[in-house]
């Protein structure tokens, strides 16, 4: 229902509509109609929703063709490392970039953000950086916002080289920007760490990582540790 209920928003047509839902209305398939009346239009993506619901033979209008099949121009994957999307974003990266025919025009940007663009290197986020609230912190935001897809779009539209752009940019926690030819980038290694237990459940100070998975009498009554006095 959360999907449903951003459709019903967001989706219906240019503007976003603000109402409340009775969620104690059944059929529950029907709790937005009255505002759709109001409205005067449906979402179509709600109603498709409710298809496949139904029916997942029914999923949306039909294509001759994947998008992906048709795809011939340059595409810029944008990704914010803590996006509740950030998933699926790599994902239509990383099938696209496993597709000789499509690899060459995959580029991806990638920063410490979420989904409203709240940058890492800002937290904890004051008055004075919040662009939601703050005008100046709006002004800010919006070349680092814009300018990887301004910057992409000259490019391709040929003012300048786009073979000199870098094919993954990123940047991770406070470590500054990278670059490399793909991603992963080819010099790094997966890397598994599982939770050691101990004062991990005390505190926010607390805690560590092993890269041996520990037992589960090991997470119960884990080995006694130093304290940071070095006791």
């Amino acid at each position: 229902m959360y999907g449903a209920d951003y459709l019903a928003h967001y989706w219906v047509d240019q503007p976003i509509y603000l109402y409340e839902v009775d969620w104690a209305h059944r059929p529950l398939a029907e709790a937005f109609d009255d505002a759709f009346t109001v409205i005067g239009t449906r979402s179509s993506a709600f109603d498709a929703a409710l298809r496949a619901a139904d029916d997942p033979t029914a999923a949306g209008p039909r294509w001759r063709q994947h998008p992906f099949d048709v795809l011939r121009v340059p595409v810029l994957h944008s990704v914010g490392w803590f996006d509740n999307i950030a998933p699926e974003s790599m994902r239509d990266y990383t099938m696209l970039t496993g597709r000789p025919e499509k690899a060459g025009l995959q580029y991806l940007v990638a920063d410490a953000t979420d989904h409203e663009n709240y940058q890492l290197s800002d937290v904890p986020i004051g008055p004075a950086d919040d662009h939601d609230q703050d005008a100046a912190a709006l002004q800010r935001l919006i070349p680092m916002y814009l300018g990887p897809a301004l910057e992409f779009f000259d490019l391709v539209r040929g003012r300048g080289d786009l073979a000199r752009l870098a094919r993954v940019r990123w940047r991770l926690g406070h470590h500054g920007w990278h670059e490399a030819v793909a991603w992963p980038p080819p010099s790094t290694r997966e890397l598994h760490l599982h939770l050691a237990g101990g004062r991990a459940t005390a505190d926010a100070e607390g805690g560590s990582l092993t890269q041996r998975r520990l037992s589960q009498a090991e997470l119960v009554c884990p080995p006694a540790v130093a304290d940071r006095s070095g006791r």
